[in-house]
C-alpha cells in the first residue's frame, strides 16, 4: 500500500498534484482504485475522470492540467492559454485547449477548440502540461490578436530561444498550403525579421532592429562591446564611427533601484570617453516609431 501510494505521488508531482483515472488504474493494477482512494482520503475527485492528491492548491495550470487529463485523444493547452505557458503573457488567461478532431472533450474549465490539423508534431510539453509548439500558438494567436502584437509576442519568442526563424518558417509553409486562418500574422512577423535577429537578447531589441530597416536608418552594429574608464559594457546597438549608442529601457528591471543606480554609472561612463547614448522604451517603439527613426537620424552624420 505504501509502495501505492509512492507510486502516485510521484506521477502526480509531475503533473500539479494530479492523475487520470489511468494512471491510477495503472500504478495500481485495479480499475477501481481511484474510488477506494477517494474514500480512504487520499484523492479528492476534481473531474470525470481526475483526481488530485489530497491538499493540492488550486493553480491555473492544475486547472489546465485537469481538462488536458480528461481527453480521451490527443490534446494541448493552446490559444491564450499557449501564450500563457510559454511566458509571453503574464496574467491567468482563459483556459483553452485544442484537441484533434474528431476527438470531442466537455468542459466547464475550458474553452475547447476541435481542431482537424492537430499533430504530434504540434504538441511540446512545458513543466508536464502539452502545450501547442511556438509557431503554432502564435498562429493561434493571430485569431485572437492583432498582427502587430502577434509580431510583438514573436519576437519575443525569437530572443528567448523558443523559436527560430527556421521553425516558423517550415510552418508556414506546412500549414499555408491548407488555408490556415492566422498565416497572415505569421508573414507579417516573418517579414519584420532583420538580419542578425539570431543575435537578440530580447525581443525589443528585434523591435529596434526592424525599426532601422523600416525607416531606411543605416544599420548599427549588434551586442557592440566598449571598454569605458576600466569597465566593459556590451551596447545594445551602436554607431560606432558616431561614436552613438543606442539602448533599450525595460521598465521593470529599472525600477530596481540597483540596476538604476548602475545604468547611472554605465551612462556617465560611456559619455566621459566621448559617447552619445540615446534610451527608448517599449512603449516608444510601439506608439512613436516615427518619432525614434527621427531622432536616431538627427545624431547620424549621413
Amino acid at each position: 500500500m505504501r509502495d501505492e501510494h509512492q507510486t502516485l505521488a510521484r506521477v502526480a508531482a509531475s503533473q500539479y498534484g494530479l492523475l487520470s483515472n489511468r494512471q491510477i488504474a495503472s500504478a495500481t493494477g485495479c480499475p477501481s482504485s481511484a474510488q477506494r482512494l477517494v474514500r480512504t482520503g487520499l484523492l479528492e475527485r476534481r473531474q470525470r475522470g481526475v483526481y488530485a492528491m489530497f491538499g493540492t492548491l488550486p493553480r491555473w495550470e492544475a486547472d489546465l492540467m485537469t481538462v488536458v487529463l480528461s481527453a480521451p485523444r490527443l490534446v494541448a493547452g493552446s490559444h491564450r492559454a499557449a501564450i500563457r505557458l510559454w511566458g509571453l503573457r503574464s496574467i491567468d488567461d482563459e483556459i483553452e485547449v485544442s484537441v484533434r478532431y474528431p476527438g470531442d472533450l466537455r468542459s466547464d474549465r475550458a474553452i475547447v477548440h476541435r481542431s482537424r490539423d492537430l499533430t504530434e508534431h504540434d504538441v511540446t510539453f512545458i513543466e508536464g502540461v502539452p502545450v501547442t509548439s511556438m509557431a503554432r500558438t502564435l498562429c493561434d494567436a493571430g485569431l485572437i490578436f492583432g498582427e502587430t502584437e502577434v509580431v510583438r509576442m514573436g519576437h519575443h519568442a525569437l530572443a528567448k530561444g523558443v523559436l527560430t526563424p527556421a521553425e516558423l518558417q517550415r510552418y508556414r509553409e506546412r500549414v499555408g498550403r491548407r488555408g490556415r486562418t492566422g498565416v497572415g500574422a505569421i508573414d507579417r512577423l516573418l517579414a519584420s525579421l532583420p538580419p542578425g535577429v539570431d543575435r537578440a537578447d530580447s525581443g525589443p531589441e528585434i523591435e529596434m532592429a526592424s525599426l532601422v530597416q523600416r525607416y531606411d536608418l543605416p544599420a548599427p552594429v549588434w551586442q557592440h562591446p566598449v571598454v569605458a574608464r576600466g569597465n566593459r559594457y556590451v551596447l545594445d546597438f551602436a554607431y560606432p564611427e558616431q561614436r552613438l549608442a543606442i539602448e533599450y529601457d525595460e521598465y521593470l528591471e529599472h525600477t530596481r533601484p540597483e540596476k538604476w543606480a548602475a545604468d547611472k554609472q554605465r551612462q556617465n561612463d560611456l559619455v566621459e570617453v566621448g559617447w552619445t547614448v540615446i534610451r527608448f522604451a517599449w512603449t516608444d517603439l510601439r506608439d512613436r516609431p516615427d518619432a525614434v527613426a527621427r531622432r536616431i537620424r538627427s545624431f547620424l552624420v549621413l
